[in-house]
């Protein structure tokens, strides 16, 4: 650690700080271990420390000399991380802790993501703890648990908890500058109903279909380059090969609601004598999404071939596959308006289709409705009223929507 640090800009105190808790494991759902942690570290340090029934911690830290009577500044953090990690990486986040490394002139993590969201805020508060030469008023220093997947904690954070007058967030993405605004989000979530055969067709062959080599990135802070998103760009290319009419079995890709899908799996069964018919389609249409994304995903690869999986699912029917597609094919992905004037994300529709319902009619009506000149708000509001009409579409009930993921 100590070579480490002195490859790394002063103040060392935060580096120390941050490589502290980059050794506890501390992903979303998972940070008992850190918040117990940061609790012994408030209270070793003379500070009064408490967790709260969310799993949120408190540290108050004394004000300097002669700064009593200042009011009290809450620095706000929180503990979870996104856990990401390489393809062939080994690194178990619920109990390893993140191996540091420097590339050039710039910190990164061993084939894992780093969790400087929001590990190096936390690590700027606790600084207050341990240095006593930085001159401030009284401070509650507050690490929040699970924002990542809903900001659950400060949801569950109590009245009273607080007394400070003024609280500033650590979690901001760019440097010299102060964010004072926050688009929030939410969560939805959709069930479609599948009918599954009983038994695979007779004359098919089970394909694994896997796109890869996707740079993912954070669905706030990346969300305007313009990534590729791994599952909206494999059922596009399905969409493409459905004259095939192969049967799915399963798609899968993703890893936490704020990520953007860098690898997603399909397994579908396909008619033996079209294999190769069924493959080369695919990747003509990936070759086609290939110079559609060059400047941003060089590094796409799709691999379609035969597997033999025992503990595959059995197919869905031709129904229930084309009603699947159809609706990841058509739910909206990225940007759809820019306050700034940016240009909208294009949007898949689906085109009528003698081999399809006629559900496919109805949800490009529902997407053209989307049009690009609306204001943001507007846009805003017309995507929740879109999800649950595409869902109700493709014959799917919707869940109400979480209420710790309501707009903050």
């Amino acid at each position: 650690m100590e070579a480490l640090l002195t490859q790394l800009p002063e103040p060392h105190s935060i580096w120390q700080q941050f490589h502290a808790i980059s050794q506890i494991p501390r992903g979303s759902h998972n940070t008992e271990h850190i918040a117990d942690w940061l609790v012994n570290f408030g209270r070793e340090h003379g500070c009064e420390a408490q967790k709260d029934a969310a799993g949120n911690v408190v540290i108050r830290v004394p004000a300097s000399a002669g700064k009593e009577d200042k009011p009290i500044v809450c620095l706000q953090g929180h503990m979870d991380m996104v856990c990401e990690k390489a393809t062939d990486s080994a690194h178990n986040f619920a109990t390893d802790p993140i191996q540091w490394r420097i590339v050039g002139e710039h910190l990164m993590a061993n084939n894992t993501t780093l969790g400087a969201d929001n590990g190096i805020g936390v690590a700027a508060a606790m600084v207050f703890v341990v240095d006593r030469s930085l001159v401030h008023g009284p401070l509650e220093l507050l690490f929040t648990a699970d924002e990542e997947v809903g900001l659950i904690g400060a949801a569950g954070l109590g009245t009273g908890v607080l007394k400070a007058q003024y609280l500033i967030n650590c979690d901001s993405e760019e440097e010299h500058a102060i964010c004072v605004g926050c688009a929030g989000g939410f969560v939805s979530k959709a069930k479609i109903p599948l009918t599954r055969l009983e038994a695979v067709p007779a004359n098919m062959t089970l394909m694994h279909v896997h796109l890869t080599g996707l740079r993912g990135g954070h669905s706030g802070v990346d969300i305007h380059k313009e990534f590729g998103n791994g599952i909206k760009l494999l059922v596009r290319m399905l969409k493409h090969a459905q004259q095939q009419e192969f049967l799915l079995s399963s798609i899968k890709g993703g890893s936490a609601h704020n990520a953007i899908p860098r690898e997603v799996h399909a397994m579908v069964y396909v008619p033996t004598p079209r294999v190769a018919e069924f493959t080369e389609s695919l990747q003509r249409i990936a070759g086609a999404i290939g110079k559609e994304y060059a400047t941003v995903e060089p590094h796409m690869v799709l691999n379609v071939t035969p597997t033999d999986s025992a503990e595959q699912m059995a197919p869905c029917d031709r129904l229930s596959t084309v009603r699947a597609i159809n609706f990841l094919n058509t739910i909206p992905s990225g940007v759809l308006r820019s306050r700034a004037g940016g240009l909208p994300s294009p949007l898949t529709v689906v085109p009528p289709s003698a081999t399809t319902s006629t559900a496919p009619c109805r949800f490009a009506q529902a997407v053209r409705h989307l049009r690009p000149f609306l204001p943001v708000e507007a846009a805003s509001a017309h995507v929740l009223q879109l999800g649950p009409f595409l869902c109700e579409l493709a014959g799917g009930t919707r869940a109400p929507r979480s209420a710790t993921a309501a707009r903050c």
